[in-house]
């Protein structure tokens, strides 16, 4: 079995690069938990709560599964590079905008929560949704560059992953 050196070093390095990144998704987490108005949307405190964590533990893994592939000898494309990056940067602008989301909708509730039937009770609950989505968006093109490319070879075979 021969090491693939440059993949193993690239999951270490994607770990480096989100524990730097660390402090600014805990700013944003801590502006979306200590928000004024966080009260009015349905579960959003508490799935902001242990976003931190679930970010920290899915970079972890995703390094960790990119480095352990170099050890068995797999090759990274530019595309799995790609996806992890743009991964960390789904989850680090949609927490870092989503203070703004908030206000946006909370601006919402208030004008026009009471001349139309239903619209605050639904407007409440989209801002998870929106959160949610930002959450696993990042961490599905994560863990889908972590894995690689998947899928049929050329002889019909199932890939290596």
């Amino acid at each position: 079995m021969k090491a693939n050196v440059m993949r193993m070093v690239m999951g270490v390095v994607i770990i480096v690069v989100a524990v730097i990144l660390m402090p600014i998704e805990l700013t944003a987490v801590s502006g979306i938990v200590n928000d004024t108005n966080i009260a009015t949307f349905t579960g959003v405190s508490a799935i902001a709560k242990i976003l931190s964590l679930v970010i920290l533990v899915l970079v972890m893994f995703s390094g960790g599964l990119i480095s352990w592939g170099g050890y068995q000898g797999k090759s990274t494309s530019k595309g799995d590079m790609m996806k992890i990056i743009y991964g960390l940067v789904t989850l680090f602008i949609g927490l870092t905008l989503f203070p703004i989301i908030l206000d946006t909708f909370q601006t919402l509730i208030t004008t026009a929560g009471t001349t139309y039937t239903g619209f605050s009770s639904v407007a409440a609950i989209v801002p998870l949704v929106v959160l949610v989505a930002f959450a696993f968006g990042g961490g599905w093109l994560m863990i889908g560059g972590a894995r690689g490319g998947k899928g049929k070879s050329k002889k019909g075979e199932a890939s290596e992953w």
